[in-house]
């Protein structure tokens, strides 16, 4: 006869700090998006953030979104995912003003035609 016992635990936290406890915990063999935005393409604006301090809108399809904090590389080493809004329309960095801190982003149609769009992203890589 096999008897089965079973716990259940809950860890409910504030902050889990590093063992000197002055800072954040590392992730281990984790990624994490260090970067995320949502904005309105008609004007840049954001709707949603994190690690975000600024958009810029650059004209018909190009935005620069500005981080808190940096990245240790040039923004375009670093690993993007971005959808844009509405049927046929792409998202890409778009080169230009793109630094540890800016980033530009294009949206465009399916024969690369710039369009203004929502757009959605979030970055992966170092912070400086």
């Amino acid at each position: 006869r096999i008897l089965e016992h079973r716990m259940t635990s809950v860890l409910n936290v504030d902050t889990i700090a590093n063992k000197a406890g002055s800072g954040p915990v590392a992730l281990t063999k984790q990624v994490a998006a260090k970067m995320h935005f949502g904005i309105n393409g008609s004007d840049a604006s954001i709707r949603q953030s994190f690690n975000v301090s600024s958009t810029t809108d650059d004209g018909t399809g190009d935005y620069d979104i500005t981080v808190t904090n940096a990245f240790a590389n040039q923004m375009d080493d670093s690993g993007l995912a971005m959808v844009t809004g509405g049927g046929t329309r792409f998202g890409r960095y778009s080169g230009g003003d793109t630094t540890t801190t800016v980033f530009s982003v294009r949206a465009h149609d399916s024969g690369g035609t710039k369009q203004d769009a929502e757009c959605n992203g979030a970055a992966f890589g170092d912070l400086a």
